[in-house]
């Protein structure tokens, strides 16, 4: 079938995304330019914040119009941050390249996992995800290898030249983005529900209603902003090795192939190793490498490193692999995206203070700080994954009421309408009728559900009228509004009834 097609497209699309010829000498370009690691923590971290922004919305606009065309806004994105990149000499030019990278993240982040997985359920073979997932994650880190050594060797011509290249790569990944299908999928979007209400519910779901999504969205978050801060950790404790620029590129490419193996396999880990064994064992080998690196200042670091890498191989399909078991298809590019909010919000609020830890004090400061942090939050998020129990996964997310949950549930996800509508006036995919003027007005509502039985019995006993047995429903909605930008923040009751 024609769906098909859509694997190897999306593996050149990986490719062409982690072919990174410029990230073996990322640093020292920086430096190069006149940023310090502070410098390099702050434009990452706006990188982030830019992800953050806009992750959930692209998700949703993602299962709306289509994985596809998601796919192709976000490699345009792309392209047209790496050649900004390229043409750029200054802090502030790095700051604007970073954001159109950020944009194109944020389309292509879930959206290129719900594409595999959706493919996969069309053609019968969902069982094959974590499988295909794997694979395309080593083909993403071969490539990455590849652009290592070779970036590392155009680095000797000049630290611009590897952007050069790169700005031909990225046009690649998004001609072929252009050829992928559609899976047959039933869309999110009836035409009559409000985007915003939609978004509402899937939050709703994911982080409120569903126990087991929840805890599976933050350990995945938690261990993901630790790789990636790691990742931006490697360059700065090459350089207190004193490696030389060629090695940086080797060893780069080295620990990239690292990743590629466990991940090319990491299907038949996951079916050897007990679930709470296995995430057990992800999040000791992940943070406990940060204490081992920040106290071992030879080159056996590299070898510390090297289990780091192998780890991260083997976590981030299984991981994504546990959340898709739980995500009704017709929502999954959103919660995905979710999940790539949470990490980005982490790395946005914890690299500058690293950064500046690792300035101020020392790399091996900053690494414990690092360790510590993310082996506390993850522990407390493991340990109440492992008290969940396992709950029926929808199969239609249009059949999910949303505001259906206890009293603490529904303040919890008016806390979490509070933090997305704050961050909404400064996302530019997010424009709706009413945020045209300077105070608009925003509304949720809590349902409140209650179960009876209703019968008329006469003299003897006999029902003559309804059913003892059958149990109805009665629900109350109960609808809140305030206005954004009143000094007022107090929610008001506005309406009751269905």
């Amino acid at each position: 079938m024609a769906i098909g097609t859509n694997i190897w497209k999306l593996y050149v699309i990986k490719t062409s995304k982690w072919m990174a010829l410029f990230m073996p000498v990322i640093w020292l370009f920086y430096e190069e330019n006149g940023l310090t690691i502070t410098d390099l923590f702050v434009v990452q971290a706006i990188y982030s914040v830019t992800i953050a922004l806009i992750e959930i919305p692209s998700g949703y606009i993602a299962d709306v119009f289509g994985k596809r065309n998601s796919m192709i806004v976000g490699t345009f994105f792309g392209f047209l941050g790496i050649l900004t990149y390229s043409l750029s000499f200054s802090f502030d030019g790095f700051l604007l390249a970073v954001l159109w990278l950020g944009i194109g993240q944020s389309f292509i982040s879930g959206s290129d996992t719900a594409l595999m997985y959706d493919s996969l359920a069309e053609l019968n073979r969902s069982d094959d995800f974590i499988k295909l997932e794997g694979r395309t994650i080593s083909i993403g880190n071969l490539a990455e290898s590849i652009a290592f050594v070779v970036g590392g060797f155009l680095a000797e011509i000049s630290l611009r030249t590897p952007f050069y290249y790169q700005v031909g790569i990225a046009l690649v990944g998004f001609t072929v983005a252009l050829f992928l299908i559609e899976p047959k999928v039933q869309r999110l979007h009836d035409g009559k529900s409000r985007p915003w209400k939609n978004i509402r519910k899937i939050i709703h779901y994911a982080i409120i209603k569903n126990n087991i999504l929840r805890a599976y969205i933050f350990f995945s978050a938690i261990l993901g902003a630790a790789t990636l801060m790691m990742a931006w950790f490697a360059q700065p404790y090459f350089n207190t090795l004193g490696l030389d620029i060629v090695y940086f590129g080797l060893i780069g490419a080295g620990l990239n192939l690292a990743v590629a193996l466990p991940a090319f396999y990491a299907h038949v880990i996951e079916k050897k190793i007990k679930t709470k064994t296995l995430l057990g064992l992800l999040l000791l080998l992940i943070t406990g490498c940060y204490f081992a690196i920040a106290y071992v200042s030879s080159l056996w670091g590299l070898l510390i490193l090297l289990l780091f890498y192998l780890t991260r191989g083997v976590a981030t399909p299984v991981l994504r692999d546990y959340m898709n078991r739980h995500i009704p298809s017709n929502m999954r590019a959103t919660v995905m995206s979710i999940r790539s909010f949470i990490i980005r919000a982490i790395f946005a609020l914890t690299s500058p203070i690293f950064g500046y830890v690792a300035d101020s004090y020392s790399l091996k400061q900053a690494l414990n700080l690092s360790g510590a942090l993310f082996f506390f939050f993850g522990l407390v998020v493991l340990i109440y994954l492992l008290s969940q129990k396992t709950i029926p996964v929808l199969s239609n997310f249009s059949k999910y009421d949303s505001f259906e949950g206890n009293f603490m549930s529904d303040i919890l996800s008016f806390c979490i309408l509070n933090i997305i509508t704050m961050s909404q006036s400064f996302n530019p995919f997010f424009i709706s009728e009413n945020l045209l003027t300077p105070n608009f007005s925003i509304s949720s509502g809590i349902k409140f559900v209650g179960e009876i039985t209703s019968c008329v019995n006469n003299v003897d006993g006999e029902v003559v009228e309804g059913d003892p047995d059958v149990i109805k429903r009665q629900k109350d909605v109960w609808t809140f509004a305030r206005i954004i930008g009143n000094e007022n923040p107090n929610w008001k009751l506005v309406a009751t009834g269905d």
